[in-house]
């Protein structure tokens, strides 16, 4: 079960290319550039991203209503 789950986002913007495998495993998603769904988090690291993510119960939900999501984006400002 994941620790985290972000849901519910309009957005979520990634690095990886349409087509591509995603680093954190899983099949490859057409849509995986900019795609709405959330993001699902355990151990630190990221477990699933996209519609699939909103299928998985976790410890805590952050609901991100509708915003953009950018997962592993480190903001160095």
């Amino acid at each position: 079960m994941p620790h985290l789950l972000i849901a519910n986002a309009a957005q979520i913007l990634t690095c990886a290319r349409a087509g591509a495998t995603p680093p954190y495993g899983g099949s490859a998603q057409p849509h995986l550039g900019i795609v709405e769904g959330g993001v699902a988090m355990e151990d630190g690291r990221i477990v699933e991203v996209g519609p699939d993510a909103m299928k998985l119960k976790a410890e805590k939900t952050i609901h991100a209503k509708g915003g953009v999501v950018l997962p592993g984006l480190v903001d160095c400002h």
